[in-house]
């Protein structure tokens, strides 16, 4: 039998030993356990009062009896078992999930969860960023399983944070993640790691990570109250204003803030990120791969104009929504990202009608008869493209962008996946 809060603070008074933080009256679940003296290893550190939080919920326990680990890392399976624990505290249980006999621990956790992600029985579940049970989980798993288990409880947060984008997560690359992830900084059980409020969704949950995001969730005064830093790519990373003018493309001008995007998609293609000094190769083949990319976004403008391709409403429209979802990500803005949608989208247009003039070869079926996309590979290198620097990139200082790029969401996130 769990002792009551009163029988504990009794008990607790009469060793003489002072009583642990009260568990929250409001808080989202009931008090299942009583934290006791706690873990050593936790006491005095940054996770201490979450590790207390979670474990008086019975959402995590120990590693052992007298260790937490709040280093170690969080599998797959333990996520889903967090999961299915809430869910089951939510709807008026008291967390405790019997195991199936003669069937892996983790399997009962599985089947409890299936039907909140869309699926008959646990053994199916083999996406979901949730499998294989006993790999670590990333952030973005856990994000997106807490947010599963809150919908399907019927709980909405109340949102305590005005945070309008996350400057690592790309919403038109996992729409549900992005839209759960900001949910949770508005609701203040995230935070970011760093003053721009950069989120690592890919990078393996702690378990005093997951202790803290759960025990904020948890006791609303635990919520943070927080207010990023806006990341600019211009500014915070390359360390020069927007309207600076950087090529001059076929004789007219072209500002930074109209080149950020094609060097952001660059930035990292040349080595790996603990590799990089920025003192040798990977800087300018970073602004190479960008000026090449600037060179065939012009050719594709000078085809589009002579066919006579122009992009529809509709066409403009979607690119204005993309444009308008992904401001603030990788620290560009609507109108830098609204560049790239219509570019790409004009990409697309030009490729259909050369597909539609001269045909499209399916690698299923080699024929030596050029196509579509061989013939506007030729003319696109045909095209005269004339760029011409202002020497403004030539004379930056790449070392110090290289010590900014350490310490905004360019460090990890954009490098492991590029915008």
């Amino acid at each position: 039998m769990k002792p009551t809060r009163l029988a504990a603070f009794l008990l607790a008074l009469l060793l003489g030993v002072a009583p642990a933080l009260a568990y929250p009256q409001n808080g989202l679940v009931p008090q299942q356990e009583t934290y006791g003296s706690g873990f050593p290893d936790v006491k005095g550190t940054w996770c201490e009062s979450y590790v207390q939080t979670v474990y008086e919920s019975s959402l995590m326990e120990g590693k052992t009896k007298t260790s937490f680990d709040s280093r170690a890392l969080l599998t797959n399976a333990q996520i889903i078992t967090i999961g299915a624990r809430l869910y089951d505290l939510l709807t008026g249980g008291d967390g405790e999930i019997p195991l199936i006999a003669d069937a892996s621990w983790y399997l009962t956790y599985y089947n409890n969860m299936a039907p909140l992600l869309g699926y008959e029985s646990g053994s199916q579940i083999l996406d979901m960023g949730v499998w294989p049970p006993t790999e670590a989980c990333s952030r973005i798993s856990f994000v997106n399983i807490l947010s599963v288990v809150l919908k399907a409880a019927g709980v909405e947060l109340p949102v305590v944070n005005e945070v309008a984008a996350i400057p690592d997560l790309n919403p038109m690359e996992a729409l549900d993640g992005y839209t759960n992830t900001l949910a949770f900084y508005n609701a203040g059980i995230l935070n970011g790691s760093d003053a721009y409020g950069t989120f690592r969704p890919l990078s393996s949950l702690t378990r005093g990570e997951a202790a803290a995001m759960l025990a904020r969730l948890i006791d609303p005064a635990q919520r943070l109250r927080s207010s990023p830093a806006p990341f600019d790519f211009c500014k915070d990373l390359m360390g020069m204003e927007a309207e600076t003018v950087v090529y001059s493309v076929n004789g007219k001008e072209l500002a930074m803030d109209k080149f950020a995007p094609l060097l952001a998609r660059n930035f990292f293609a040349a080595a790996r990120l603990e590799d990089i000094t920025f003192a040798g190769a990977a800087v300018p083949d970073a602004v190479t791969c960008a000026l090449m990319d600037l060179r065939h976004a012009a050719a594709l403008s000078v085809l589009a104009e002579i066919h006579g391709i122009t992009l529809s409403a509709e066409a403009k429209a979607t690119a204005a929504s993309n444009a308008m979802a992904k401001a603030g990500f990788a620290g560009l803005d609507e109108q830098a990202w609204l560049s790239c949608e219509l570019q790409e989208a004009l990409g697309g247009a030009v490729e259909s009608y050369y597909c539609e003039a001269y045909g499209y070869n399916s690698p299923l079926f080699h024929s030596d008869e050029p196509d579509g996309l061989s013939r506007l590979a030729d003319d696109l290198e045909a095209v005269d493209v004339t760029i011409q620097s202002a020497g403004v990139m030539e004379g930056l200082d790449w070392a110090a962008i290289g010590q900014r790029a350490k310490t905004t969401p360019y460090a990890e996130y954009l490098f492991q996946r590029g915008v």
